[in-house]
């Protein structure tokens, strides 16, 4: 199953100024759009986790702004087929030197339970914050996966805890994919 993660993927409302206490995802009709298990926002800051079997995603994401960038978010994989996870954030906060800090605990479970990916307090966003303040950034760890002969067949997960260390505020995000035979 695929999905085209649209203009949801930047559009934002912002209530009150960059540094809002309020802010949301918006769908493409431009409509809020709430919070989900993989994209929410709270006190000010957002993070979205998303799947993509897009190989150019890079490419697209820095293409100069005409409007949102397209990616495809895949909710399963085959194997040899390639996904990357990505993680977006949203507005974080700078401190009084204009630096952000935005933490992460990663962790990748397996179908029989196990984990190949079991990270805590790792960097996601740290130092200067250019362009908007409230603009959508993509976090620093990126995870790639292939589906190789040996992994277990099924559903797959990925949990992030997304920390903004300057406003003290944690959204627990999840994504899910199923590798296929």
């Amino acid at each position: 199953m695929k999905q085209l993660i649209n203009s949801l993927f930047l559009s934002v409302l912002l209530a009150g100024g960059a540094q809002a206490d309020e802010i949301t995802w918006l769908g493409a009709n431009g409509e809020p759009a709430g919070d989900t298990e993989s994209r929410k926002s709270a006190n000010g800051f957002g993070g979205w986790v998303a799947a993509t079997s897009d190989a150019d995603w890079l490419e697209r994401w820095q293409r100069p702004a005409t409007g949102a960038p397209t990616l495809t978010e895949s909710k399963s994989v085959r194997r040899g087929e390639k996904l990357t996870i990505l993680i977006f954030v949203l507005n974080p906060a700078p401190d009084a030197q204009n630096q952000a800090n935005v933490r992460c605990d990663l962790r990748v479970t397996r179908p029989d339970g196990s984990h190949p990916v079991d990270a805590a307090d790792v960097t996601c966003l740290q130092g200067e914050l250019k362009g908007p303040p409230g603009g959508i950034r993509i976090a620093g760890p990126i995870i790639n996966f292939v589906g190789e002969p040996n992994d277990l067949v099924g559903a797959w997960t990925v949990d992030v805890s997304l920390k903004d260390a300057v406003r003290d505020t944690t959204l627990a995000l999840k994504t899910s994919f199923e590798l296929k035979e």
